[in-house]
């Protein structure tokens, strides 16, 4: 293989020459960057990378004496893998971009996030630490103006060029908030004012939004407005009339004085300090008064009393009420585990904040909500929550006003009727406080939902839940490395086989493979995105569909065993996390939804008035009813089933239950089989898997049978199948109790 191929395989374009212009420094792995001159850059590459990972980064971050990069990416090999290497293995300090605030020196990983920070430096932008201690441009500015050591006067040119040289350096205007200015002036002064950055050296002013964009309605011009509720200085230039500190009228004065032409400032404005003073006096309602968009006048104080009464209207709806005594609710388990997880991870509880905003995700399907804690009891709306988190009719003043036909005694008030549950703050309302309250709830809940005091519905209760969860994490899990590998969604159209499949693998897979088969198909898919680049991207998440699909049915029919993938467990749901570490205590990456449920402990026997008896079963689906006794024929359903099992041990063997279910499998062998029987073979299969896999974990033969036939109903995450799983268990409680009869002795002194 020759030079040329060689170099090929290493990933270089044909022709590329990669140079580097670095000056080692005193410690091992840092290097200067440009080697001659000012540098710019000091890369540090990690102490364990390899020398050719070394040479990469330092032909990577390597600078010309101009400024300019030494080497183009694509001339090092793959963009995104050198890219990829380089921020694995080494980082750049900006050796020209400290912060105003502290003097800090940016670290960077790759050359976009080199530029972001030159923008961030060059527009004013202070670095995280200062930006979190609260710290402003305007603060370090005055600060620096105080530290400036006095320098000896300089005389004629001399210092006509240092006053011109220091007018050319232009800063953020400093905002100065009146006394007694009204709130919502001081909004449209800070947005007003808000300036985004700064171009050609300084000279162009590129503001945070335009004018027109500022909600001022009522109030007159925006610079009017801005002005009667605060003043926008300049620290360090003179108004050219009065020789004072120079205050800015409007956004034009600003980018006059940037430009190098010094504006009037507002006290030598007498006409329009006039109306500022007479606009910020105006502030008490029933003495402003706001233009309408014709010309006219309307008195704020019906604007101003139309929205306060939003708030009335919600403390009427929502009122704040205790209720230390009341019965605590219940409901089913998936309620109640959402509560849970709402007071668990909650940033706080008093009152509950929105979801909007929350840190993490509360469920892992995005489309559900908490609306279902509302309706239960569980939670009740806060009184304090945000106006905006109610649906208003009408939806604004402008609208009432509008449908009066301008008569203000006519104004309909503002009425709500439905509410976003994600932006309402909620509270628990059983305890003398918030507080209280929240404790009790979640030791009332944590109580139920433990596995002893779980009965047999409320245990296929959760079984569907933790089913739900698996399915859920796995397609949120798929939309994350979708968006990861710049591979759009599985197109809407595809939306129900993606339920179906996930929904099918989790009956019977641990969500570690579930996403072992996810993150293969995807990664093939982005192999095919890359060797096919002009092929639609939307075709190539339904590969991955595809490829998840055939991994599934691999799966399901018992094919090479998948090795369980995971990761950081805190990128759960809330739910999720609730339901498998708190109230299952089981590992979802590693254990199926069936294993869980048939490792849970048996419940608490319930509480008696005479002798224990052993004829006493679980709950029954109908709430409040009961089976008080075994029958004693052969079952009608899957819970007599069970009871009958339970209660008649000696009766029947786990060899008994195998051999139901193999007769039941050779069924389908029959010339003639019909495609009933056909589907009752299959569920058979499926049972009988299902009994090896809960062996492993239930020691107890007999026991590993009850929950095997107690999960019947579940097979194969269909409702036909899961019907055929429960005739399947009747069946064989109705052989053993014909067996039972035949070997008991007749009346007639008969053998068996």
């Amino acid at each position: 293989m020759g030079k040329r191929k060689k170099r090929l395989l290493k990933g270089q374009s044909q022709g590329a020459r990669v140079g580097i212009n670095v000056a080692p420094v005193g410690a091992e792995g840092e290097f200067l960057t440009p080697a001659a001159g000012a540098p710019v850059l000091r890369v540090v590459v990690d102490p364990g990378a390899s020398s050719a990972v070394q040479e990469l980064a330092l032909g990577y971050w390597s600078l010309e004496a101009e400024g300019q990069w030494t080497n183009r990416v694509s001339a090092l090999g793959d963009a995104a893998r050198t890219a990829e290497t380089v921020r694995g293995h080494a980082h750049a300090v900006a050796l020209t971009l400290a912060c105003l605030g502290c003097g800090e020196l940016p670290d960077v990983r790759s050359r976009s996030e080199l530029e972001a920070q030159g923008v961030r430096r060059h527009n004013g932008a202070l670095c995280e630490g200062c930006t979190s201690r609260g710290v402003t441009v305007s603060d370090t500015s005055a600060e620096e103006d105080q530290e400036q050591p006095e320098q000896p006067e300089e005389t004629g040119g001399e210092a006509e060029g240092a006053a011109e040289e220091a007018f050319w350096e232009p800063r953020p205007p400093r905002l100065r908030i009146l006394d007694g200015a009204p709130e919502e002036l001081v909004t449209i002064a800070r947005e007003y004012w808000q300036l985004s950055h700064l171009e050609l050296d300084g000279e162009y002013a590129v503001w945070a939004g335009p004018v027109k964009a500022i909600d001022t309605t009522g109030w007159g011009p925006a610079h009017i407005a801005a002005g009667a509720a605060a003043r926008a200085e300049l620290p360090g230039l003179a108004c050219p009339v009065c020789d004072g500190l120079l205050t800015l009228t409007s956004r034009t004065a600003y980018e006059q004085a940037c430009f190098g032409e010094l504006p009037a400032c507002v006290d030598c404005s007498p006409k329009l300090l006039e109306k500022m003073n007479k606009l910020r006096s105006a502030k008490a309602p029933g003495e402003a008064t706001r233009s309408n968009g014709t010309g006219g006048a309307r008195p704020r104080s019906a604007e101003v009393e139309w929205a306060a009464s939003k708030r009335e209207r919600i403390r009427e709806l929502c009122p704040l009420e205790f209720l230390p005594e009341a019965e605590l609710p219940v409901a089913d388990v998936r309620t109640e585990a959402l509560t849970l997880a709402l007071l668990h991870y909650a940033p706080s509880t008093t009152p509950i904040a929105p979801l909007s905003q929350w840190g993490e995700i509360l469920q892992p399907d995005p489309s559900d909500d908490i609306s279902t804690l509302a309706r239960s009891g569980f939670v009740r709306i806060h009184p304090d929550s945000e106006v905006d988190a109610f649906y208003w009719k009408p939806a604004s003043f402008e609208e009432a006003i509008t449908a009066a036909h301008g008569d203000l005694d006519a104004v309909e008030p503002p009425a709500a009727d439905k509410y976003n549950p994600r932006k309402a703050a909620h509270y628990v309302p059983y305890g003398t406080s918030m507080g209280t309250a929240v404790t009790k709830v979640s030791a009332h809940l944590a109580e139920r939902l433990s596995p002893t005091h779980l009965d047999q519905v409320r245990r296929e209760q959760l079984l569907v839940l933790v089913q739900e969860l698996i399915a859920a994490e796995a397609a949120r899990y798929l939309d994350q490395q979708l968006a990861k590998r710049h591979l759009p969604a599985v197109p809407e159209n595809h939306g129900e086989r993606l339920r179906s499949v996930f929904h099918l693998a989790s009956t019977r897979m641990s969500l570690g493979e579930v996403i072992n088969v996810v993150w293969r198909a995807v990664r093939s898919a982005s192999d095919a995105a890359q060797q096919h680049p002009y092929a639609p991207r939307a075709n190539m998440s339904t590969a991955a569909l595809n490829s998840i699909e055939t991994g599934v049915q691999a799966a399901m029919d018992g094919g090479k065993p998948l090795k369980p993938y995971s990761f950081d467990p805190g990128q759960l749901a809330a739910l999720t996390r609730t339901v498998f570490y708190r109230v299952l205590e089981a590992n979802p990456f590693e254990e199926t939804a069936a294993q869980m449920i048939a490792a849970l402990p048996q419940p608490d026997p319930e509480p008696q008035t005479a002798e224990p008896r052993l004829d006493r079963v679980p709950r029954q689906p109908e709430h409040g009813t009961r089976l008080e006794h075994v029958p004693e024929g052969p079952a009608a359903s899957k819970a007599e089933a069970l009871a009958y099992l339970s209660a008649h041990r000696a009766t029947w063997s786990v060899d008994d239950f195998i051999d139901h279910l193999v007769y039941t499998q050779s069924q389908s062998l029959a010339p003639r089989a019909t495609p009933r029987l056909k589907a009752h073979a299959a569920v058979a299969g499926a049972l009988h898997g299902l009994y090896e896999e809960i062996s492993w974990i239930v020691q107890e033969p007999q026991e590993a049978v009850l929950a095997t036939c107690a999960a019947a109903h579940h097979l194969m995450g269909d409702v036909e199948h899961g019907a055929l799983g429960e005739a399947l268990v009747v069946e064989f409680v109705a052989r053993v109790a014909t067996d039972d009869e035949a070997d008991a002795p007749s009346d007639i002194g008969g053998g068996a």
